[in-house]
């Protein structure tokens, strides 16, 4: 029968473990920082979010449009309903999706910078 000392071993066990896991984890967050003046201050970079920025401020007056659409001329056909608000839907995606890539050398350097910042704790406790 096991005794509590053996217990008590095993979960001191399973808690370093996961906390190697842990540290790996971090370790690979923090390699992964990307230098936010490499990407965000080069002239390619830059035309790229310029083309991204431009489609999203054109899916806005879609959006814009055919919800003003909806509201001066109401049309109560199912069809045409169900075409509008999947249109209006996709639309949408489209423009979480552009603001996303957008704003995702920004996301990855802060969580770089915060899996750097636990990995330094972790390693000073």
């Amino acid at each position: 029968m096991p005794e509590r000392s053996d217990y008590q071993a095993l979960l001191d066990r399973k808690v370093k473990e996961k906390a190697k896991a842990n540290e790996r984890g971090l370790r690979q967050l923090a390699q992964a920082v990307l230098p936010v003046d490499a990407v965000t201050k080069s002239e390619e970079w830059n035309y790229f979010l310029s083309l991204l920025q431009s489609e999203l401020e054109t899916l806005a007056v879609a959006i814009n449009t055919l919800q003003e659409a909806q509201l001066t001329d109401p049309c109560f056909e199912t069809a045409a309903l169900a075409r509008d608000k999947m249109v209006l839907m996709e639309l949408n995606a489209r423009a979480c999706t552009l603001e996303r890539v957008i704003a995702l050398p920004q996301e990855i350097f802060e969580k770089g910078e915060k899996a750097k910042f636990a990995l330094q704790e972790h390693l000073d406790s």
